[in-house]
């Protein structure tokens, strides 16, 4: 008699095949590799949705009324700060800094700082501004002729 095959024959007569240590270790390694790759493309596109979704740029805002900025900001989702100065060359309400700058990629929800004008310094004349610039001078011209006359 001869010895029996390397596969096991079914009731269908079909020689079924034997499966070797190799064999198992390379489905193994190919499911693994499936895996790898399935996951890989779900975390860059996670990723691609997450730059695309959740980022943005700082908008320019130098020259706009304080309300308008902070319309443009709440626009691309960031937040204001604000800052209080005077300027005497900007009219009150109006941003004259900006950080960070225009163009600036960032996160939704992060902060933009601004810097809004108080216009100029009140410069206060003594004696002027209790009444006023026409009593005010009135007063003094009578002032200086008085100091004339003495």
């Amino acid at each position: 008699k001869q010895p029996k095959p390397a596969s096991h024959t079914g009731t269908t007569g079909r020689q079924k095949p034997v499966h070797t240590k190799n064999w198992l270790l390379t489905r193994i390694a190919a499911i693994a590799v499936i895996v790898s790759v399935f996951a890989g493309l779900l975390l860059g596109a996670y990723a691609i949705y997450d730059q695309m979704v959740n980022t943005t740029q700082a908008p320019y805002c130098l020259d706009e009324k304080e309300e308008d900025a902070k319309r443009l900001l709440l626009r691309a989702g960031l937040t204001a700060e604000l800052n209080r100065i005077s300027d005497p060359n900007k009219a009150a309400g109006t941003v004259i800094m900006q950080s960070p700058e225009y163009g600036t990629d960032m996160r939704k929800g992060e902060t933009v700082f601004l810097t809004i004008s108080t216009g100029p310094e009140e410069q206060a004349i003594p004696g002027l501004t209790v009444l006023g610039v026409v009593g005010g001078g009135t007063v003094l011209f009578i002032f200086i002729l008085w100091l004339l006359w003495h």
